[in-house]
């Protein structure tokens, strides 16, 4: 849920709670990080004792959750969770027993795993000791084939042996390192679009270290060039046409093109679906 909708549903009491994590966004809306912090932690705000809070032990911005629910902590720190389901390293356990190796899972990214352990956590609850062997079952039968939500880190099309990735859904800073940093190959990263006092200079220490060339589009473009070029190259383009254009022609077989925008959609689309859907189309045509 958005801070946005946690600020509108006074009378929220969800049974199970999930904090994935809690990083800086929508700072053009509040005064303050600690303001938007507060927002989205409306949603244990009603929550009791009788109720489950899931959240991200690694977050720093989550060490010290008021709540009356019981707290449930995922961590991909291997021995720091003491949750149901767990990371050792290697697997994902259930109560101390291997469940299935992570590298399984289709889902790539260490921000994936945390992921999965959080969404894991919050269904422990409807596991019973009727269901526990059909539950299980049915976890790593979905956690093999599940590939993701559309616009977030979804896999397009393959051409020429370029990978073209849509994250359109990466609208802040911290979800688009997450994203680069899922990738081994070469990325080539398309960023861009409607600054939402988007902390820019913290994505250079990931793309120095994943991205081949930077390519900066919409009406954030000059201001992210500004923001990355002591360390990093940015070329300018004017739309996501032509950024498509432009990254084809210098992709290699083995790259990655990437859309993860670490900006809002409204300078030039509806929404980050149709922002989305237009880079789909136009992987399309690519030839």
């Amino acid at each position: 849920m958005s801070s946005f909708q946690l600020e509108r549903i006074p009378t929220l009491r969800p049974d199970v709670g999930v904090i994935l994590n809690i990083t800086p966004d929508h700072l053009d809306r509040y005064d303050s990080f600690e303001a938007y912090r507060d927002a989205k932690m409306n949603i244990t705000a009603n929550q009791t004792s009788d109720d489950i809070l899931v959240y991200n032990m690694d977050d720093t911005n989550l060490t010290h959750i008021k709540t009356d629910a019981q707290l449930v902590g995922f961590s991909i720190v291997p021995g720091r969770s003491k949750a149901a389901f767990r990371w050792n390293g290697e697997h994902i356990e259930y109560n101390g027993e291997n469940l299935m190796v992570s590298a399984d899972c289709a889902l790539r990214g260490s921000h994936n795993l945390a992921n999965i352990l959080a969404g894991l956590n919050a269904i422990t609850p409807f596991i019973t000791p009727g269901n526990t062997e059909e539950f299980l079952e049915h976890i790593q039968k979905v956690l093999r084939t599940f590939s993701g939500i559309e616009h977030r880190l979804e896999y397009v099309d393959t051409v020429n042996g370029v990978q073209y990735y849509n994250d359109s859904k990466a609208t802040n800073v911290d979800a688009v390192n997450f994203a680069i940093s899922s990738f081994d190959e070469p990325v080539i990263l398309i960023l861009g679009g409607y600054d939402k006092n988007g902390d820019f200079p913290q994505l250079i220490p990931n793309i120095t270290k994943h991205v081949k060339h930077t390519i900066a589009i919409g009406k954030a473009r000059g201001m992210i060039q500004e923001a990355l070029s002591i360390d990093v190259d940015v070329e300018m383009c004017a739309d996501l046409a032509e950024a498509i254009q432009s990254a084809t022609a210098i992709a290699k077989s083995g790259d990655v093109v990437l859309l993860s925008p670490a900006c809002a959609s409204f300078d030039q689309y509806e929404n980050y679906e149709h922002r989305g859907r237009h880079f789909k189309e136009l992987v399309n045509e690519v030839e």
